[in-house]
């Protein structure tokens, strides 16, 4: 047995059995395989991915972006909701000093002179 051979047979006994096959693979089962240099590992994909560094970071940048625009939807919509309810409710949608006037709770708006 040439000493090639015993490598390959130490680093199969290090990683224990071999995955199973087919579909049922991913509900369990066999042993999950670990990189023997990890930090190796991220600097060679690192190194890998340079090319697209430009794309990493528009992907990054519009990513970003929908995490904001999600946030400020709902609240922009909740606005216009407050304004419209006080518009038909209150019969006033115009703002109050910055703020709406709230229709529930029985304030009435100013008369007229």
């Amino acid at each position: 047995m040439s000493e090639a051979d015993r490598d390959a047979q130490k680093a199969a006994a290090r990683r224990g059995p071999a995955p199973m096959a087919g579909p049922a693979r991913f509900m369990g089962g066999g042993p999950i395989e670990r990189s023997m240099d990890f930090k190796g590992s991220v600097r060679r994909l690192i190194s890998l991915m340079r090319p697209d560094r430009f794309f990493l970071y528009l992907v990054l940048a519009l990513g970003t972006v929908s995490v904001a625009l999600s946030v400020t939807g709902p609240y922009i919509l909740g606005r216009a909701t407050d304004l419209i309810f006080a518009g038909v409710v209150g019969q006033q949608g115009a703002p109050v000093e910055g703020r709406y006037r709230p229709a529930v709770t029985g304030v009435s708006p100013p008369s007229p002179r």
